[in-house]
């Protein structure tokens, strides 16, 4: 009988225990590296569940920083009316983005001469994660590539400033992330200006306005959240005029409790979430004109923008 098998089994054990030995020594090596990175991981790359632990248990309080809000504009209007034009919830990076609109309003406020868009707030779709089945009805997934394609495809018209507050979707970054999105998005576009996170006052000439992204979902009549806005704010701080995002439906409240009430539409169709709401968006835009004399506010002229129907894969 030979003995060939037995010594080839042999030399197979005696190879399977040396791989083993340089096995073990490459993974001791592998978690030394891995140790040596976590210590000099950057600490903006961490969960901030994970940074707020760590941060605590060294013994600081952490305080998140603070965002622009209900901060005052001033824009100087030396004539007696001006036109801006007025969107909101453009929510780019859904698969139901109505972008081709979107440029066809810019396009048209530069033929009016229009130089003032004023964006209500959601300029993005977000993180993803607003609603449980929001993700899959996304074409663009991640700050960075959220951030590059509004760099590369918001609307840019020569002569055209779009002013900007962030909306609950664009705010989605700030909560997960701690990034403030749309003002990242003004540093790269010198076209756009960012007025803060939910709410500013545009002090136009003698002209007050108030442009917010308020909360919830539409209420039964669609006036009806505009009403309690207005009810409850200050009476010190009451604008002539009141420009409401968020709610996808338009709406305009002529004077009530002297404050025109205007709730703009989006260009965004409709989602299987609004449709399981029983909610049908508006894809709307406006061309507003403000109106002022020696005493301050006179009058407002609104000329709506309409799509009936949406453009499918808009993207």
């Amino acid at each position: 009988m030979s003995e060939t098998p037995n010594k080839e089994l042999a030399a197979e054990k005696k190879q399977l225990q040396k791989d083993k030995k340089e096995l073990k020594k490459a993974l001791r090596k592998a978690d030394k590296l891995i140790a040596k990175q976590d210590k000099v991981l950057d600490l903006r790359e961490r969960k901030d569940k994970d940074l707020l632990k760590e941060v605590t248990r060294r013994g600081y309080f952490p305080v998140k920083k603070d965002v622009r809000q209900d901060e005052t504009y001033k824009f100087p209007l030396r004539t007696k009316s001006i036109k801006i034009g007025v969107v909101s919830d453009t929510h780019l990076g859904s698969t139901k983005q109505q972008l081709t609109f979107l440029k066809q309003f810019y396009k048209e406020c530069k033929k009016e001469g229009i130089t003032m868009i004023v964006h209500c707030g959601d300029v993005m779709e977000g993180s993803g994660f607003m609603h449980r089945d929001q993700r899959y009805e996304m074409f663009l997934h991640g700050l960075k590539n959220q951030l590059n394609y509004a760099e590369k495809f918001y609307p840019k018209e020569k002569g055209i400033t779009t002013y900007m507050i962030a909306g609950n979707h664009d705010a989605s970054w700030w909560n997960s992330e701690g990034y403030d999105f749309v003002e990242e998005l003004a540093r790269r576009r010198d076209d756009i200006i960012y007025l803060g996170m939910y709410g500013a006052f545009l002090k136009i000439g003698n002209v007050v306005a108030y442009v917010m992204h308020p909360d919830g979902g539409v209420a039964y009549a669609r006036s009806y959240k505009m009403q309690k806005i207005i009810e409850k704010l200050p009476p010190e701080s009451k604008p002539h005029i009141l420009l409401v995002g968020h709610y996808h439906v338009t709406c305009h409240m002529p004077k009530y409790r002297n404050v025109e009430g205007i709730q703009v539409g989006c260009f965004q169709a409709q989602t299987q979430y609004l449709k399981r709401k029983a909610l049908n968006p508006d894809i709307s835009a406006l061309v507003l004109t403000i109106n002022q004399n020696t005493a301050g506010f006179e009058s407002i002229e609104t000329k709506w923008r309409h799509w009936y129907v949406p453009i499918e894969n808009d993207f």
